[in-house]
């Protein structure tokens, strides 16, 4: 198969092939249902071989986190784009800690894990970066929880948040110093918040989707920072859906119209 270019696996761990070295889109879904503990250490020599692999989506679910997968470096040269959609923390302990990725410009983070209903956003987040990406340019995260959250209509302050389970946007983001885009859509779990001296990437776009717990000093602090650090004039859209503890009229007060899209 020295032609193949882009490839599909469900439940299946695909064996070696011919002309694997073509290939530079491969998607890869595990249902518990089917297969039970799926093994990440397994998976990644797969990867390995895939050497020019460029485009790499995973939909793991029921995976706990296994230790030996730790000592498995995989190093994906060519990957741009990552796609996540996992369904237990130890799938990301065990995955990510493990992927080298040099030139990823695009990450696609979805958590959908029903049975934890405590874990903060920014703890995936802290797991999911914590290794660095110094090329990403785009970020985009979405917890899929449907079980819907208290409105949180009051106005609340910078430090209303938990200080024992929320951590900082700024901490979180300094190890991808290229990042342009930022997505982030929860309906549980609040965004991380702001220090006062934070150093942020050279975000151009923040979109901000059914993040009830989060006010609208975040958006002051936001853009005190940028124009802190001289980036204010490079960003280009603030994108607000469903966040109902923020005040449309105290951003716009903050964000010109030409960079502000609220719905």
């Amino acid at each position: 198969m020295p032609r193949l270019r882009h490839m599909r696996s469900h439940n299946h761990l695909p064996k070696p092939l011919l002309g694997k070295q073509c290939i530079t889109t491969f998607a890869f879904t595990q249902e518990i249902d089917r297969m039970g503990q799926c093994s990440i250490p397994s998976l990644l020599p797969i990867l390995e071989t895939y050497e020019n692999l460029q485009d790499l989506s995973l939909n793991v679910a029921g995976y706990e986190y296994n230790p030996r997968s730790r000592d498995v470096i995989v190093e994906l040269p060519h990957l741009e784009s990552l796609s996540l959609e996992l369904h237990l923390k130890g799938a990301i302990i065990s995955l990510m800690p493990s992927l080298v990725l040099p030139k990823l410009r695009r990450l696609t983070f979805e958590v959908d894990d029903e049975d934890d209903e405590t874990s903060p956003l920014s703890e995936w987040l802290q797991l999911l970066l914590g290794c660095g990406y110094p090329s990403l340019k785009e970020l985009m995260v979405k917890d899929s929880y449907s079980g819907g959250h208290e409105d949180a209509s009051s106005e609340n302050s910078e430090n209303s948040f938990s200080e024992d389970t929320d951590l900082y946007l700024d901490e979180l983001l300094w190890k991808t110093p290229k990042l342009q885009s930022l997505s982030i859509e929860s309906t549980r779990r609040c965004i991380p918040l702001l220090t006062e001296d934070a150093n942020l990437p050279p975000l151009r776009v923040l979109r901000l989707k059914n993040n009830v717990e989060l006010s609208s000093s975040f958006v002051t602090l936001f853009k005190k920072r940028l124009v802190k650090e001289g980036k204010w004039d490079g960003f280009e859209k603030l994108e607000i859906i469903g966040c109902s503890g923020m005040k449309k009229e105290e951003v716009e007060k903050k964000v010109s119209k030409a960079k502000l899209t609220w719905l």
